[in-house]
């Protein structure tokens, strides 16, 4: 299990740099934050560490201590006007040989667009810096009728009522559509930012923090350089890159047959290698020779892999044909009697160590999309599983939370009653739980149609695996918190998040994965105010509901969702521009 840092990494320590241009030399620092193997080094100019509430400062420490190579301005203001492209041109340059970056992003605040409309970035995000009542939704109209000329990726952010689709929200998005459709090669993401009380049905204000605002615009910034420039899979990951494909399904096989078992390993085990073959290592101390062949297939053997599966990868290995057969008779007469291996350990215990994942499924009364749903997970589901059904015409969060307590897995997941999976699903989940340490990874929501559905729409065009909150539909969690849902929810609406919310509060991320689709009749529901009341009033008592944001990512969708985070920080509330 890979465990992330509750907290964020520390900045590495910044070096003082003078960047020249042709009006004069500005002072600069300097962030060589280390990007991880295998993905893209993306160079990040920050214009300027002042600003209101310190924006700049903590966006500076936020995206240097996540891994970007920062590059942190200072007194462009001091520039005429005409004067300040040429600088940030410099400063560009200059980041770009520092790090070595493979792309270059600008970030500024909406009142320095006119000097980066011009800019050779491959993405810009542009902040609004006044919070509601003054603050408005169409202050980032200003943003797009000044970057006719940019033609890359787009993130602006600002501070508006988002209660209702109308007045400036609705302008500010409708232009923000037409601009995204003036070129061909622009890329945009949009978002709007309010007050944690803005979606109560009665009597809701918007009053926004500044440290809130501040919070909320480093986690989008950062999740956007993630998204739009990474790899397509989390800074987080560790590991081999994620799998693209899955081998296809073996063929239905009985529990005695070879090809369905899954065997594992003693736990503790460690192969070491030696230049002929190697040695299967025990905790006890105890060490057996392998010859190469066994070795090669001891290195397939994770708790994940059925003997069909481990067949088929090794036999290029060994450059002949390899059988379920032949491989279940080496456990059993050579690995097995030293003490080494389960041949198959589906259904004996050692569940949390083995491939083994409970899949719970609450349903209030069996229909037909709930047997459609069972003969789904037949098909298309390939490591062993077990299914934990609860039936029954009870309170909808009771039923979840009894299907909790017969959880003995490592891994587990929530299905709706009413979706379809596609194959593959299960393995590439826990691929995502296995190398991020996440709390929680959601599958990719789509409509019966295709449509993605909320932040589903995140994962892009090429189906990455994003950090992001998902409904729960379909999503795996790891199961050593203790958690539970709250049984104060009405039916079923907010509990999911909630459920999220105590992964974020206990310091685990939660991803989606976008390489793996399900379908969701997703029907329309009576909206419940009281669990929407309910669930504002807890998180904020708490102090970790940060304000909400209307956030549309690019042609593909719009979610509107509840950012984690606490609302009182180190952050000056008074709105001043300090250092």
């Amino acid at each position: 299990m890979l465990d992330l840092p509750a907290t964020a990494a520390p900045p590495p320590p910044a070096v003082d740099l003078a960047v020249p241009s042709a009006a004069g030399t500005l002072p600069a620092r300097y962030y060589a934050a280390s990007t991880p193997a295998g993905h893209p080094v993306v160079g990040v100019l920050l214009l300027g560490t002042t600003g209101p509430w310190r924006l700049f400062a903590r966006l500076a420490d936020a995206l240097a201590g996540a891994g970007y190579p920062l590059l942190a301005l200072d007194r462009l203001e001091a520039l005429a006007p005409d004067a300040r492209p040429d600088a940030i041109a410099a400063a560009l340059g200059l980041l770009r040989r520092r790090a070595a970056a493979a792309h270059l992003a600008v970030v500024a605040t909406a009142d320095q667009v006119a000097a980066v409309a011009g800019a050779r970035a491959d993405g810009l995000a542009m902040l609004g810096t006044r919070l509601p009542p003054p603050a408005a939704a169409d202050e980032l109209l200003a943003v797009f009728d000044a970057l006719e000329p940019y033609g890359g990726a787009l993130l602006a952010l600002g501070a508006g009522e988002t209660e209702e689709l109308g007045g400036g929200v609705q302008a500010l998005f409708a232009r923000a559509v037409r601009w995204r459709h003036e070129r061909p090669e622009r890329h945009l993401e949009l978002g709007v930012l309010d007050g944690p009380r803005a979606t109560l049905p009665l009597d809701a204000d918007h009053t926004l923090a500044p440290s809130a605002y501040v919070g909320m615009v480093c986690d989008f910034v950062r999740q956007w350089l993630d998204r739009r420039f990474g790899p397509g899979y989390p800074r987080a990951w560790q590991g081999p890159p994620p799998t693209s494909h899955t081998a296809p399904s073996p063929q239905a096989a009985s529990p005695d047959d070879p090809a369905a078992w899954v065997p594992l390993l003693a736990p503790g085990a460690r192969l070491l290698p030696t230049p002929d073959s190697g040695y299967l290592a025990l905790p006890s101390g105890r060490q057996f020779a392998l010859t190469p062949p066994l070795a090669a297939f001891v290195r397939l053997i994770d708790g994940h892999r059925p003997l069909a599966t481990i067949a088929a990868q090794l036999a290029p290995q060994l450059a002949r044909p390899v059988s379920p057969a032949q491989l279940a008779h080496l456990l059993t007469t050579k690995l097995a009697p030293l003490g080494v291996v389960t041949p198959d350990a589906r259904g004996d215990g050692g569940e949390e160590e083995s491939g083994m994942t409970d899949i719970l499924i609450r349903c209030y009364q069996p229909h037909d999309r709930f047997r459609q749903l069972l003969a789904n997970l037949t098909r298309v589901t390939r490591s062993p599983y077990n299914v934990i059904a609860v039936v029954g015409k009870r309170h909808a969060v009771r039923n979840q939370n009894l299907a909790l307590e017969r959880v003995r897995t490592k891994y587990a997941v929530f299905l709706d009653d009413d979706v379809l999976l596609t194959d593959g699903w299960l393995e590439r989940l826990r691929e995502t739980m296995d190398r991020t340490g996440a709390g929680a990874v959601s599958a990719r929501q789509l409509r019966m149609n295709g449509e993605p559905l909320s932040t589903a729409a995140a994962c892009g065009e090429h189906r990455a695996i994003v950090e992001a909150l998902s409904g729960g539909a379909c999503f795996m969690f790891r199961t050593d918190l203790g958690l539970r849902f709250d049984e104060r929810y009405v039916r079923s609406q907010w509990d999911d998040v909630d459920f999220m919310f105590q992964l974020y509060e206990r310091g685990y991320r939660a991803f989606v994965d976008g390489r793996v689709d399900f379908y969701h009749h997703n029907d329309p529901k009576v909206w419940r105010a009281q669990n929407l009341v309910y669930f504002v009033n807890k998180w904020l008592a708490k102090g970790l509901l940060r304000g909400w944001a209307m956030y549309t990512y690019d042609r593909l969708g719009t979610a509107f969702m509840p950012c984690f985070g606490p609302v009182a920080e180190r952050a000056d509330e008074t709105g001043e521009n300090n250092a």
